[in-house]
């Protein structure tokens, strides 16, 4: 203990040396050699850099100079090294002065900051050196200010990088040559530096851009510093009252060390069970130790008794006085006297009356007794340990279960109650559980390997038999085997895996006729009877022979059971099969509204236009009871006019469905006052924003002209552009993509114009049938082909052409609207 002492206190002076920064020690030659290299070579550069620098402003510069050797005598620990805060100077010197003038400033701060540690002789001349070497990080930043002018944030960013990656070059080499410290060694110490440096940066800059309204605002940056500076000093209190407490501790390890073997023989005597006075002494060793460590005149060890008094149990010296003030003011310090608590029940006093005990050997008395205090409860929970020892075997004897130990032979040593009951005369355990010796966990346990539970099935009971070794040294001594009746726990888990079954079936489908047949097979050979299902009032389902004899009620119906039928696990399937059906019913019911919805989304029929053969095909996606986000409309504004759109709302359900209808009514408005389908589109945009439909909508809109030509005109917002398939078999695509309608307050959508010859067909669809495959996506070539592929087909025939190049199930829903011109008569 003394050696390790002695190695933590050598550490920690080691690193407190290496936290004062104006050490009076020499260079060594190689550093001495290295740092007036690198301090010559800098003031070099810095002098030409000076020389060519505008005259600057004396005032400003010389408050910056002050500054900045304040502000460096400001020395905070931080990781493995010392921060000093100069960037909030630096920065506001880099652009309040002249930059090529910087390095130069910087040095005079630098030196003006350890002019007080060389005066005093903290720090040795040679020192001087490494000061005015350390300002190369200055030149690199100055370069770039004096190259962007402009104090912006950019410019303090690239003249951050410069000063670190400047930095790093200057220290990299003067460590390796000075003391040969590698880069990987140096880098951890410059990454702190650099990542405070980087966040006091900021505070630098805003004190020189203030300092463009008011004169003199740069000097608010040194306020940081200052506080930095107030804890800095707070720490390096702190940590010398540390060092002084380890010295006070060094001095009390003597003394521990010459009564360590002592306690640990007495400790010995204690555990073997020796004489009772063993407790007073090492009572007595404790106070002596104490006593001896913090140089008392007095010492007394007190016990508090059961009436809450305290009652002497040891005492060094005299001074019952002011040992007793001591013990009344427990933990308050006194004129020459000190108490403290001993774990929960004893006080220990010391008194001296030469001189009061400082903090240091205030917090020394805590220490040793927190050591007496873990020394008593050893010795109390020996004595403890010898009562429980006689407590456990009784507790053994009450165990349900059957407990038995086995020697390395197999003969058994010990039995509790229920294990003789378990035995019946029976002289080993295999011969008691019906298995094979070698089968017994306790015979793996006692061979040395790993041992599983075994679990065991006799008649209609479950047993599960586990066994743990008794380890004298690395030799198995014993085996105990613990016999556990879980038979209540297998029925249980197989209920669970049952009702896992059945609910797997119910989940399987909505459809009663298919989950129900399959959960009364299950139940009839799970409860070994029949299992009627009814439903309204008649029999539905039924597997399983007998008659069942317990009721179970559902939802509309009831479910009967026989065999032997556990309450727990028939209530429980009849609740999820209750549920099931409800679920059905609730199905069945959304599915007709989602269907009654969605047609009424969509034209009944499609009106007949003259000249013009149309279809049109709708497929959902996904679950039946959802409505679709996809639709299409045809309608006529005139004998020789007609629109038709196909578009594509975000989503599903009530709320695209609501889109829907307000998309499909607003086009059929809008077309009264626009002719254009790309005005029809900004007017439906602008209506959806008014209504804040929360949702999109992508379209395509189509004006067809019926004349001696039939004339179609395109508008797409979003919306995949629509194909022209031509009689001769040739595609073209129709219409410019455009934006989404119903997101932005401005939609980029243009019309396209084009002619349709007899045979010409106008195919619109949605996403459904180019995405039909995703990830992989049509592309505009194999579309093109799908559509070639139906031109010698009628309307019908192209839309459910298409519609049978998008296989089941499908991803998204499917829209397609097809209008072919008919061939001259």
């Amino acid at each position: 203990m003394g050696a390790a002492l002695k190695t933590a206190a050598g550490l920690a002076s080691e690193l407190l040396e290496r936290r004062s920064p104006a050490v009076a020690r020499r260079l060594a030659p190689r550093e001495r050699a290295v740092e007036l290299t690198a301090a010559g070579l800098f003031l070099v550069v810095a002098g030409v850099m000076g020389a060519a620098a505008d005259p600057e402003p004396v005032t400003t510069a010389a408050l910056l100079v002050a500054s900045y050797a304040l502000v460096r005598r400001v020395r905070f620990p931080f990781g493995p090294g010392l921060i000093r805060p100069t960037q909030v100077v630096f920065v506001p010197m880099l652009f309040l002065t002249p930059a090529a003038a910087v390095p130069l400033l910087v040095t005079l701060g630098a030196v003006g900051g350890e002019l007080p540690d060389l005066l005093r002789k903290r720090a040795h001349p040679e020192r001087l050196a490494v000061v005015v070497a350390d300002g190369w990080y200055a030149i690199p930043p100055a370069i770039v200010v004096a190259l962007a002018g402009d104090p912006t944030l950019l410019v303090l960013c690239l003249a951050l990088l410069a000063q670190f990656a400047g930095d790093l070059t200057a220290s990299a080499a003067r460590e390796w040559f000075g003391a040969r410290i590698t880069l990987g060694e140096l880098l951890p110490v410059l990454a702190l530096v650099y990542l405070i440096d980087a966040t006091l940066a900021p505070i630098g800059f805003l004190a020189a851009r203030a300092s463009e309204v008011h004169d003199y605002a740069y000097l608010l940056a040194v306020a940081p510093a200052a506080l930095l500076g107030l804890i800095a000093g707070e720490r390096s209190q702190r940590i010398e009252h540390e060092l002084e407490l380890e010295r006070a501790f060094r001095r009390s390890t003597r003394a521990l060390d010459a009564r360590a073997e002592d306690l640990r023989r007495q400790a010995g005597r204690l555990q073997s069970g020796d004489a009772p006075e063993d407790r007073a002494r090492l009572e007595q060793i404790l106070l002596a130790t104490t006593v001896e460590a913090l140089r008392a005149d007095a010492g007394r060890l007190s016990e508090i008794g059961e009436d809450g008094r305290l009652h002497a149990r040891m005492v060094i010296g005299e001074g019952g006085a002011a040992l007793e003030l001591a013990e009344l003011a427990l933990g308050a310090p006194q004129a020459d006297a000190l108490a403290i608590g001993v774990g929960h029940d004893h006080v220990l006093a010391v008194m001296r009356s030469a001189a009061p005990f400082s903090a240091v050997e205030r917090d020394l008395l805590e220490h040793l007794a927190a050591q007496a205090a873990v020394t008593l409860e050893n010795l109390r929970l020996e004595e403890l340990m010898r009562r429980k020892e006689a407590e456990l075997r009784t507790i053994l004897e009450g165990v349900t279960d059957a407990i038995a130990a086995e020697d390395p032979d197999g003969r058994l040593v010990f039995a509790n109650g229920a294990a003789t009951r378990l035995l019946d005369g029976a002289a080993t355990l295999g011969d008691a559980l019906g298995v094979a010796p070698t089968l017994l966990p306790s015979r793996h346990v006692l061979a040395g390997a790993p041992a599983e539970p075994l679990v065991i099935k006799r008649e209609r009971r479950w047993a599960r038999v586990r066994a743990s070794p008794v380890l004298e040294g690395t030799r198995t001594r014993l085996a105990i085997s613990v016999i556990e009746d879980i038979t209540e726990i297998k029925q249980a888990e197989e209920s669970q895996r049952f009702l896992a079954e059945a609910s797997r079936a119910l989940a399987s489908s909505l459809q009663l006729d298919r989950t129900l047949p399959e959960v009364t097979r299950l139940a009839a050979r799970h409860f070994d009877g029949a299992c009627v299902i009814e439903l309204d009032g008649t029999q539905r389902f039924r597997a399983g022979t007998g008659m069942p004899s317990v009721l179970f009620p559902l939802h509309q119906g009831r479910m009967l059971l026989g065999g032997s039928v556990d309450h727990a696990t028939g209530g429980e399937l009849a609740l999820r099969v209750g549920n099931a059906v409800e679920n059905a019913r609730l199905y069945r019911q959304r599915e007709a509204i989602a269907h009654t919805l969605q047609q009424s989304l969509l034209p009944p029929e499609l009106p007949k236009i003259p000249g013009l053969d149309v279809a049109a095909l709708y497929r959902p996606a996904g679950e039946v009871n959802e409505v679709g986000g996809d639709f299409y409309d045809l309608f006529g504004t005139g004998r020789d006019e007609w629109f038709a759109v196909v578009g594509d709302v975000c989503g599903k359900g009530a709320e695209a469905a609501a889109v829907t209808a307000l998309a499909r009514y607003t086009i059929r408005a809008a077309v009264t006052r626009h002719r254009s389908p790309a005005n029809v589109l900004r007017w439906l945009n602008a209506a959806m924003l008014r209504q804040q439909a929360d949702r999109f909508v992508t379209l395509a809109c189509v004006r067809i002209e019926l004349a001696d030509v039939v004339t179609v005109t395109v508008a797409c917002g979003g919306h995949p552009a629509p194909r022209v398939l031509r009689s001769t078999g040739l595609v073209e695509e129709l219409g410019a993509i455009g934006t989404v309608v119903g997101l932005l307050e401005a939609v980029a959508a243009e019309d396209r114009t084009t002619r349709l010859a007899p045979g010409d067909a106008l195919v619109l669809y949605t996403d459904g049938l180019t995405e039909a495959r995703a990830p992989h996506v049509m592309t505009p070539a194999q579309l093109d082909s799908a559509v070639a592929g139906a031109r010698r087909l009628d309307a019908r025939g192209i839309v459910e052409h298409l519609s049978a190049q998008v296989p089941d199930p499908l991803r998204d829903d499917l829209a397609l609207l097809a209008l072919k011109v008919q061939p001259l008569e």
